[in-house]
Formats: structure tokens, sequence, C-alpha cells
């Protein structure tokens, strides 16, 4: 049963789940969008195969998270809910509220191995409530998807160590399956379950029809996911095989940027918010050290090594084993407790980063993961029944890396990309239109022009804000402001 206290952080967690799946428009990374929602609307008729990124090309990107996209599309064209941001927002929902419910499975499972109850109730705050979690785990990408599966996969692996009857052939089975598909949206998760796989044999020293039975589960995930592949690119291909090939054997990721080894260890403490990155790393490698039998640290050290040895190096490519780098670290944190070393530096230490950490809780949950996409929605709104020529600088609102965002744009806005404001202000004197659309993204930007007022339609910082201009830091500051220009 669940204390008070746990069911306060569990309720709080899916609040802050659900509100980051609404406000968290856009993507962390291009890849989260191009090579899932993109692919999709490719599948759906909307999308160019030209316009797609060379993945699709060399065939090493996976169908079973496009096939998702285009079930959930479907479903809601039926009943004409087909508003790309609105598909968007369900994507995120579905994975985060799974996400919340597998963690609350897994969690309850683990709560016996905590020897402090203050440790435990420490290691809910960081798994719900960690700045980066609500945002995280609404990520409808390869490795949000890969993290989910692999904790439903380890819920079934504790409910068969906790059930006194361990003939549970069915949950070995579902271990199998959940493995099997993690391993497809994330094909670098092998590392972890090979790990895992170490462990069951030489620690847990697995039965050998359980070990079958997760084997056909296994198995059957990536036959299945063999054949979603056929139905996405119109052949029968191994995408692990042609991926291994394309990044690895031919070294294609190495273009991206090669990094030394320490790098996952240095982004992590400078991206993950210090003081707050530097005090979870110190518990982790403290919990590493005492529980060198722990089966989270058999899965993260060989995914680690594996990503340590690539050249090309991005933090969310750890983002599948960030539960099990919480859990750790919570370890650490449960023998400092329990060691009574530093009590009251240690609570006043604690109360300190809570503060931290709920400020950056608030404004990671709330903010568009890309300030660009906010305006793609609301353009996407705006013009539902009206045309608008709209005009911008250096790049269109609807491209990126550069690839072009085919999914989210509006049929009904036509975008053009000058040089210079200078010959904005020189085409409407010339053509005198009587309303245009203009993106200002900093103040040094805005339009000088003679019998023309302009007014701001949408902007994602509120005026208010804008107001307070101590020290002048809106001229300093990218505030993009969607503009209305019309004859006076």
């Amino acid at each position: 049963m669940f204390t008070i206290t746990e069911r306060k952080i569990y309720f709080t967690g899916l609040v802050f789940f659900i509100v980051a799946a609404y406000f968290s428009v856009g993507f962390h990374h291009p890849d989260e969008h191009f090579q899932i929602l993109e692919f999709a609307n490719y599948k759906l008729g909307n999308s160019p195969a030209a316009d797609l990124p060379w993945e699709f090309s060399a065939e090493i990107r996976q169908a079973l998270p496009i096939a998702i996209v285009v079930c959930v599309y479907r479903f809601f064209e039926f009943f004409g809910l087909d508003n790309p941001f609105f598909i968007a927002f369900v994507l995120r929902l579905i994975i985060g509220l799974s996400m919340w419910f597998a963690l609350v499975a897994l969690s309850k499972s683990l709560k016996k191995y905590f020897k402090s109850d203050v440790a435990f109730t420490i290691f809910l705050v960081l798994l719900f409530l960690s700045w980066y979690m609500p945002y995280v785990s609404v990520r409808f990408s390869s490795e949000n998807l890969s993290a989910l599966f692999l904790v439903l996969g380890l819920v079934q692996y504790f409910k068969v160590k906790d059930s006194a009857n361990k003939n549970q052939f069915i949950r070995y089975f579902l271990l199998g399956l959940f493995f099997g598909f993690s391993f497809y949206f994330r094909f670098q998760i092998a590392f972890a379950i090979a790990g895992f796989g170490l462990f069951i044999l030489l620690v847990d020293r697995i039965k050998f029809m359980h070990l079958v039975w997760v084997l056909i589960g296994g198995i059957l995930a990536i036959f299945l996911s063999i054949c979603i592949d056929y139905w996405f690119y119109g052949k029968w291909i191994f995408s692990p095989f042609n991926y291994f090939t394309a990044n690895i054997t031919n070294d294609i990721a190495s273009n991206y940027g090669v990094m030394p080894w320490w790098h996952y260890f240095t982004s992590f403490l400078l991206t993950a918010l210090p003081p707050i990155s530097v005090f979870l790393l110190l518990f982790f490698v403290i919990g590493f050290s005492k529980n060198l039998k722990n089966i989270f640290v058999w899965m993260f050290i060989p995914f680690l090594l594996a990503h340590i040895a690539v050249g090309h190096k991005e933090l969310r490519f750890l983002f599948p084993l960030i539960v099990a780098f919480i859990y750790v670290s919570a370890l650490g944190i449960d023998y400092f407790i329990e060691s009574n070393k530093l009590k009251k530096l240690g609570k006043f230490v604690f109360f300190f980063l809570l503060i931290i950490n709920s400020i950056a809780l608030i404004y990671r949950t709330i903010i568009p993961a890309r300030e660009q996409m906010a305006y793609q929605e609301f353009l996407y709104d705006y013009t539902q029944d009206k045309t608008i020529e709209l005009y911008v600088l250096e790049e269109s609102i609807y491209e990126t890396i550069p690839l072009t965002i085919n999914y989210y744009k509006s049929p009904n806005v036509n975008c053009t990309v000058y040089e210079n404001k200078e010959v904005i202000e020189n085409l409407i004197h010339a053509n005198l239109p009587n309303e245009v659309y203009y993106i200002e993204k900093r103040k040094s930007e805005e339009l000088n022009l003679v019998d023309y007022k302009s007014e701001t339609v949408y902007s994602l910082v509120p005026d208010w804000i804008q107001a307070v201009n101590i020290n002048d830091w809106t001229s300093r500051t990218p505030l993009w402001k969607l503009k209305r220009i019309q004859q006076n």
C-alpha cells in the first residue's frame, strides 16, 4: 500500500506529465519529428519522399513508431479531428500516461530494496518530479518509446520476483515481448538487454523453460516489427542491420560530430542543471559502487560503455536508461542516509536543491519544446478560413536543420524568405499590399514603414512580461512576434 506522501507524489507527477503533454509542443531533437511524424506524414500521403531525411532512402529507421502515428491519425481523422497539432498532443499524452503508469508499477516493486523510507520518497521525487522527467517522458521519440517498453519489461521481471508462484510463463513471455519492442524502438538498447540477460543467467540463474518463454516473446516482437517495416518500405528489410551498416560500418554518424569519451559526463553536468546534476552524479557513483550486483547496474554499464565507444555522442542517446540512472542514484542517497553522515547539512542541501528543481520543473513543463512550433500552431488555427502572405528573414518558419516541416504546415500560409528587412520594406512600398504578415525575431528587425500600421497578433512572451524591460533586456533577447502589417 502507498503512504499519503507517496500518493501525493504520484498524483503531482501525473498532473505535471499531463501539463507537459499539453504545453510541450514540438520536439527535443529534429529526429523526434523528422524520422517519425514526417515519415508518418509521407505514409499518409501528405509529404513527398524528396523532403524526407537521408535515413528514409537508407532504410535504417524502424517503422514501429510510424505505424502508431498512422493508426492514431486515422482513428481521429474518422471523427474529423485531423488537426496535426491535436494528433501530436494525443501522442504525447498517450506516451506520457503510459510512462506514468509504468513508473508507478515499477516503483511499487522497488520499494522493498530501500533501507530508508526517506530515500524511497526522494527516489519518487526524482522519478516523477525531477525538472526534466515530465518533459522527457512525454516525448514521442524512439528513445522514450524504448524506455517505456524497457520499464514495462522490468515491471514483469519484478512481479515474477515478488510472486511466490515462479511458474508465471505469461510474465516471462511479456518480459521478452516488451524487451523485443524496446529493442526495435531503439536498437542501441540491445546493450542494456544484454546486461539484463547476463544478470538473469549468472546471478538469478533463470530456469531454462522461463528463458525459452522470454526468447519466444522477444522473437515475436521482432517478427511483428519486421512485418511493420515491410508495410512501410514495401519490401522485406532488417532495419537493425541497415542501421549498423550505415552508422557503424560506414561511420555516417561521425559526420554529425565526434566527441571525446568523457563527453557524456561533462554534458550531463552542464545540461542537467548544476548543482543538481553534480549531486546526482555523485550519488550515482556511490550507488554504483555499493550495488555491483544490482540488475540496473548490470544494464546501465554495458549501455554506457557502448555509447562511449561510438564517436558521435548526444545526451539524448542515454534517455532510455534514465530510470536506471535515477534508481542507482537513489540507492546512493539511501546509503548516505543510512550511514547517518552530515544529517543536518544533508537536509539543508536537499531543500535547497528542491527549490531549484521546482522552479526549473515549472519552467520546463510549460514552455514549448521548440518556440518555432508554437507559432506554427497559432498560424494553423489562425488561417483555417483565410490565406495569408507571411514574410520571414533568413529561414522559413517551416524549415529547420534545414529540412521542410510538412506535417505542421498550414496550406493557407504562403511563407516567403528574404535576406534582410530592407528588402521587405522596399517590396511593401512598391507593391502596396493591403495586408501582409511578418515574423519579427528580435527588436532590431522591426520594420520601418510609411502609411502602414503594425500590430502583434501573437507572441509567446506576453506583453506584460516584455513591458518589464529592466536594463533593456528585450533588445538583446530573441522575442518572436507575429505581426500583421496593414495600410492606414
